[in-house]
C-alpha cells in the first residue's frame, strides 16, 4: 500500500502502535514508515488504558505483539482495524470487532477509488507493483473488475482510531 494514499483518504486518521514499528525489520520499509510518521500520515499511539493492556495480554498469547497491540487498540476504542493478517488475528478480530470492521489492502484501494483519490487504472498499476515486490501474498484483485465508479457511499470506519470526539473514523495497522 502506498502510504501517501492514506493521507488523502477523507475522514480517516491512520494509527500505528510502537509494537508494530518495532516489528519492521527491513531498513527501507522502516525508513518509509518513519517518514510517514514524521509527515503526519501515520500517528503513533501506544496502549495506555487498563482495558487495552488487558486485551493485549489476552491476545498476546495467540499472536505477535504488533498484531495484538493493533487489535487491542481497535477493540477498546471501537475502531476498525486495517490488516491483511489471517489466521488467529482474523479470527479474533471478527469475534471481537464483528463483521465489517476489518479493512484489507484491497478495501483501502476501493475506498481510494470511490473517494476519487485514485483511478481504477492507478490501482491496477499499484497491484502489479505490489505483487512484483511480493508485498502481498495472496495477490490483489484487478480493480477494473470491481465495477467501481461514481461517488463514495459515505465514510467507512477503518481501524482503529476515533477522532478527538471518540468517533470511529481512523485506521490502525
Amino acid at each position: 500500500m502506498r502510504l501517501d494514499l492514506l493521507r488523502r483518504l477523507p475522514d480517516f486518521e491512520f494509527v500505528v502502535t510502537p509494537d508494530v514499528l518495532n516489528e519492521i525489520v527491513l531498513p527501507d520499509q522502516k525508513q518509509h514508515v518513519e517518514n510517514a510518521v514524521a509527515a503526519g500520515i501515520l500517528r503513533v499511539e501506544g496502549l495506555s488504558s487498563p482495558d487495552s493492556l488487558t486485551v493485549f495480554a489476552e491476545l498476546r498469547r495467540l499472536m505477535g505483539a504488533g498484531e495484538a497491540a493493533s487489535l487491542a487498540l481497535a477493540v477498546t476504542r471501537g475502531w476498525v482495524v486495517a490488516s491483511d493478517e489471517k489466521k488467529a488475528f482474523r479470527t479474533e478480530a471478527l469475534a471481537r470487532l464483528g463483521p465489517g470492521r476489518i479493512l484489507t489492502t484491497p478495501g483501502l484501494y476501493v475506498l481510494a477509488i470511490r473517494s476519487g483519490v485514485l483511478s481504477v487504472e492507478e490501482a491496477d498499476g499499484d497491484r502489479v507493483r505490489l505483487e512484483a515486490c511480493m508485498l502481498v501474498q495472496d495477490g490483489l484483485p484487478e480493480f477494473s473488475g470491481f465495477g467501481l465508479g461514481g461517488t463514495p457511499k459515505g465514510p467507512a470506519s477503518v481501524i482503529a482510531v476515533g477522532d478527538d470526539n471518540g468517533n470511529p473514523n481512523n485506521v490502525h495497522q
